[in-house]
């Protein structure tokens, strides 16, 4: 089995670095990949606005495009000794990972920008990008 170790990057105001990382599986690797693919395919969708990553209550990274979005992660992949080891130190994930790596692995992260589109986005994608992809529906 392969393994990576994902990182993410932001940067606050120029104020705060804020960084998370992950040990991630083959499959979430092929899903991170799956989702980068989609968010470029319909970046002129998602980023008709710029897109806020929430770090704190009143603290939000705000991206301009997919590349810049894109940028913040970093994946390599590792040896199975080297995430024994990462995990044998507790290194395997930080608790902000969930939202910098889950929520755009599971496709929560295109449920969460259609909130602040409007109806025309589902005629603007197809839905077939979407469907058997993602655990949620239409």
């Amino acid at each position: 089995m392969k393994y990576y170790f994902g990182k993410w990057s932001g940067n606050w105001a120029d104020e705060m670095s804020v960084d998370a990382f992950r040990i991630l599986t083959e499959e979430e690797y092929e899903k991170f990949q799956y989702s980068a693919k989609i968010l470029k395919k319909y970046e002129d969708v998602f980023f008709e606005e710029e897109f806020t990553v929430s770090i704190g209550s009143n603290e939000e990274i705000e991206y301009k495009n997919a590349e810049q979005f894109l940028k913040s992660f970093n994946i390599k992949e590792i040896s199975e000794d080297e995430c024994k080891v990462l995990r044998k130190y507790g290194l395997s994930e930080t608790e902000f990972a969930y939202s910098s790596f889950e929520w755009f692995i599971s496709g929560e992260f295109f449920t969460g920008a259609w909130t602040r589109l409007d109806d025309e986005f589902f005629e603007r994608v197809d839905k077939n990008d979407f469907i058997g992809h993602y655990d949620f529906d239409f």
